[in-house]
């Protein structure tokens, strides 16, 4: 028989495969949480970093706000006041805490002249400004301890009645004479202010009217700051104007008397009415908040008692 050659057979290589994504993950495990962990703590500090930072802004806020609403904050109305910024010619007062205005100093206290409120030119550069009349208001403590404005309403006569029954009688028989005045809608207080007068005259810092004037009453609402009305007898005819000069509105004859009449500023701001005699003129001087109607009832009132 023929001999053969027999070889072994050459094994065949298997192909190598490469690594899957998972087999690189598992073998750089260490690596990628090492790199995780790095930005972990990074981000953390980052995150406490701002919160640091919000912490004490947050701090500043509620301290600075803590104080706003301190100085906000009131009990009764006699912490309430008006004021006014010092550097505006004209503008309505607004209602601040006395603590409020103690700590702003381009605030100034605004004292209404006898319950008329609006801004009056305090600087040269105002002294030619015309403001317009705001509307009646005072200052008072709401419940929620926060200073408001209360309204005044306007004060109108019951014409349904026409009539002066009940209306209060205020007499002088130092200065001879009389009228009524009503309490409607609230309860009018009439305060004789005659000795501060005086006491004005004494002190030697009298000018203007206040020096002929021998007799002063005041006519507020009962529980406000509000004088609706004021009555004065000067020794002879008035001595000048303080504020504002008048404009001439006529005469007029209402009752037994004729009185002239005066505004203290065109387009409003209340209405002065007078008479003379015996060498005496007797003035009332109206707040904007009463109705003509109710003027002309209380001068039908006025007497002369000799």
């Amino acid at each position: 028989m023929p001999e053969t050659n027999s070889q072994p057979p050459i094994p065949q290589k298997e192909p190598i495969e490469p690594p899957t994504l998972i087999n690189r993950l598992k073998t750089r495990k260490s690596k990628i949480l090492l790199g995780f962990l790095i930005i972990f703590i990074f981000s953390g500090a980052v995150f406490g970093v701002y919160k640091f930072r919000q912490t004490q802004l947050s701090r500043e806020e509620i301290r600075l706000r803590a104080g706003q609403e301190e100085l906000a904050y009131c009990k009764q109305d006699s912490d309430c006041i008006l004021a006014f910024r010092e550097t505006d010619c004209c503008g309505c007062p607004l209602v601040v805490t006395v603590k409020g205005l103690e700590n702003d100093s381009s605030m100034i206290r605004y004292s209404p002249k006898e319950g008329i409120l609006w801004v009056r030119p305090s600087s040269s550069e105002c002294m030619e400004t015309i403001c317009k009349q705001c509307d009646g208001f005072w200052p008072s403590c709401s419940n929620n301890h926060t200073c408001i404005a209360t309204s005044v309403p306007a004060i109108y006569t019951p014409v349904a009645t026409g009539s002066t029954d009940g209306w209060t009688t205020y007499k002088s028989e130092k200065y001879s004479y009389s009228f009524k005045y009503p309490n409607y809608p609230a309860q009018w207080v009439d305060v004789d202010e005659t000795e501060k007068i005086e006491k004005i005259k004494k002190s030697g810092e009298a000018s203007g009217e206040v020096l002929n004037m021998i007799n002063y009453v005041s006519f507020y609402l009962e529980g406000t700051p509000i004088n609706v009305m004021q009555f004065t007898v000067f020794d002879g005819k008035r001595n000048g104007w303080s504020g504002d000069f008048p404009v001439d509105k006529g005469r007029k004859k209402i009752g037994d008397y004729e009185f002239h009449f005066y505004s203290w500023r065109e387009g409003g701001g209340g209405e002065v009415a007078e008479i003379s005699r015996g060498g005496k003129s007797y003035e009332f001087n109206f707040e904007s908040i009463i109705s003509p109607d109710l003027v002309d009832f209380i001068l039908s009132t006025f007497k002369f008692l000799d």
